[in-house]
């Protein structure tokens, strides 16, 4: 049975404990931040329809995914327009639910 003392002063690792539960409550929950990377590469087949693009690029080290051809889906798919098979292209892609989305795109400046 507690001590009157310990009824007025709570053991300090119970009210650390209540602390950090609380602190759970106290920021509202966020969607996590979608992986993402910048890269450029050279458009190896396009595919309106579908809204996808294949993309021969270097590495992509914040997706963790080497230098290879990809094919990306393109979200808006109108990022597509004026773009041809062999043009050299700048674009942001993003990892949502597991899917690569490129979500800007434009030809390069180089």
């Amino acid at each position: 049975m507690p001590t009157s003392a310990e009824r007025r002063h709570p053991p300090t690792s119970a009210l650390l404990l209540a602390a950090a539960c609380l602190g759970m409550g106290a920021f509202p929950a966020h969607a996590a931040e979608p992986a993402s990377d910048e890269g450029d590469g050279e458009v190896r087949r396009l595919d309106p329809g579908a809204g996808r693009i294949t993309i021969r690029h270097g590495g992509l080290v914040h997706l963790d995914v080497p230098p290879m051809a990809l094919t990306f889906r393109v979200s808006p798919p109108s990022l597509m327009q004026g773009l041809n098979v062999g043009d050299l292209v700048e674009f942001r892609v993003e990892k949502v639910e597991g899917t690569f989305v490129i979500t800007r795109l434009q030809k390069s400046r180089h």
